[in-house]
């Protein structure tokens, strides 16, 4: 029987080597260290909402714990934060997947390639 959405992404990030926590809903979250930029070595929670055809659709944007930048809606690409739904010390990062031409339609979708894209938001912060 094939798994979508959360409990196939809690599944990839299982595979990983990381502790998913479910928030209910489509949420996850899951502690994460920024791998590089200006925040490398900072250890964040990570959080997710998960589409329920994960892995047709990507998820959004990362939700991040604690803030790392200012929250600033109207912001340029890197320097843009919004509250965030999954609570007040938490803030939204609104980046869409991108990875060629046609986004996630032309990578592996799956958590390891939705990872690299973290990866990127947070160096470029």
């Amino acid at each position: 029987m094939a798994v979508f959405g959360k409990d196939a992404f809690a599944a990839g990030l299982k595979e990983l080597g990381y502790s998913p926590e479910d928030l209910g809903n489509n949420r996850l979250a899951f502690a994460y260290t920024v791998a590089g930029g200006r925040f490398k070595g900072q250890a964040v929670k990570m959080g997710l909402e998960i589409p329920p055809d994960f892995q047709a659709t990507c998820p959004t944007g990362p939700h991040v714990s604690p803030r790392l930048i200012p929250i600033n809606p109207g912001g340029g690409p890197n320097d843009r934060a919004a509250d965030s739904p999954f609570g007040a010390e938490w803030e939204y990062l609104s980046r869409p997947f991108v990875d060629g031409t046609d986004g996630w339609n032309r990578t592996r979708k799956d958590v390891k390639a939705y990872l690299r894209h973290i990866q990127r938001v947070l160096e470029i912060l």
